[in-house]
């Protein structure tokens, strides 16, 4: 969106960068280090007239801010505003202070998380490391702001320490923009001769280290499921595996399927864990506005956050009361390095909720690490 064959960057893509900057933080909030390191790159940078400067931050904040305000406004005018602001500087606060298991512990895990995806999609980083070494040798004027850009996008994932798979979502744009222009402005034109065959090589052995193990072959998996090689439920099953902060996906395909069997469309279903997909890919509403059960379960935050919390559960309880679900779904062994306890062992510690449960519903099947509680 930057331009790469524009000989200066112009404001209107700095605007539609805050506006996409902004949108993306509503996916993540710590996805504003991408668009914030582009604004500090965009105010330090030499040769720039001040006024040029200036306008291009003034751009980029407009981006940013005219649609938070929008957004706002829309929440205002529906009566959630304070619980939204509410969320954010109380639970928000206290959530992103929280526990990690700490040391060298965390570190091994975020250099083999790291490493197993850049082995999985090799491709990508291995062609746009070629491009922004093309670009800079280049001399091309506008690599630095997709590398700050993209050095954003890598500290956001740096600071939430949790490597779960779709952290590295957003990494998928500068790469592409580099590898990109690797394709886009003629290999040759960057590299001849023995560095042509280094990078070449070096991608080779890129791409054959994302085939030699099964976990990791996914270019291969995806052309037979295209060409209906394999079924759907063996395509998924590589996705996700539990004790390691991911979704499963095939378990979670699996209890869809039978909720959306199991009742009716105007039916509610809640999910007690980190799940909310599951309502939204079997098209069943919460029974109310708790959709996912963190801010009742996190145990630990500021005595601030320990007394809304209290308020939070006797809504939630309030909630059921008022309209019980079909079905109530528990999961188990979700834990990660920031939650010790899967939910299952949370359910049995909200004492008000397990009693609500033990005199209301029956367990009806387990799929997975899901136990399905149907009410009486």
């Amino acid at each position: 969106s930057l331009g790469l064959e524009r000989s200066k960057i112009k404001n209107l893509p700095l605007f539609l960068a805050g506006v996409s900057g902004f949108w993306a933080m509503l996916y993540k909030p710590t996805v504003a280090l991408g668009p914030g390191l582009l604004g500090c790159w965009l105010l330090f940078q030499p040769g720039r007239k001040t006024r040029e400067r200036g306008l291009g931050i003034l751009s980029l904040g407009l981006g940013f801010i005219l649609p938070a305000l929008a957004v706002a406004s829309y929440f205002q005018a529906q009566g959630a505003l304070p619980d939204l602001v509410r969320q954010i500087f109380i639970f928000g606060v206290s959530y992103g202070g929280q526990y990690y298991s700490g040391g060298w512990k965390v570190a091994g895990l975020g250099a083999w998380k790291i490493s197993a995806w850049l082995i999985d999609y090799g491709f990508l980083p291995g062609f746009a490391a070629l491009g922004l070494a093309g670009l800079i040798r280049e001399k091309h004027p506008n690599w630095k702001p997709i590398l700050w850009f993209g050095l954003g996008l890598f500290l956001n994932l740096l600071v939430q320490l949790k490597f779960f798979t779709y952290h590295f979502m957003v990494l998928l744009l500068p790469l592409s923009i580099l590898a990109g222009a690797f394709f886009g402005r003629h290999l040759r034109k960057f590299f001849n001769g023995r560095t042509a065959s280094v990078g070449i090589w070096m991608v080779a052995l890129l791409l054959l280290g994302s085939n030699l193990k099964r976990d990791f072959s996914r270019y291969g998996r995806e052309i037979l499921y295209d060409l209906g090689k394999i079924s759907k439920d063996d395509f998924l099953e590589r996705y996700g595996k539990y004790g390691f902060g991911d979704i499963s996906v095939t378990a979670e395909y699996k209890v869809i399927r039978y909720l959306r069997e199991a009742t009716e469309p105007k039916d509610s279903v809640l999910v007690f864990g980190l799940e909310p997909g599951i309502n939204f890919m079997a098209e069943r509403k919460a029974p109310g506005k708790f959709s996912y059960d963190l801010p009742l379960t996190y145990q630990f935050g500021s005595e601030k956050f320990k007394r809304y919390q209290r308020e939070l559960k006797k809504q939630f309880l309030s909630e059921l009361s008022a309209g019980p679900p079909v079905y109530i779904v528990v999961v188990e062994k979700d834990t990660s390095t920031i939650e010790p306890k899967d939910s299952f062992d949370q359910m049995l510690q909200f004492v008000e909720f397990r009693n609500f449960l033990a005199d209301n519903y029956s367990l009806e099947t387990k799929i997975e690490h899901y136990y399905l509680y149907r009410r009486k």
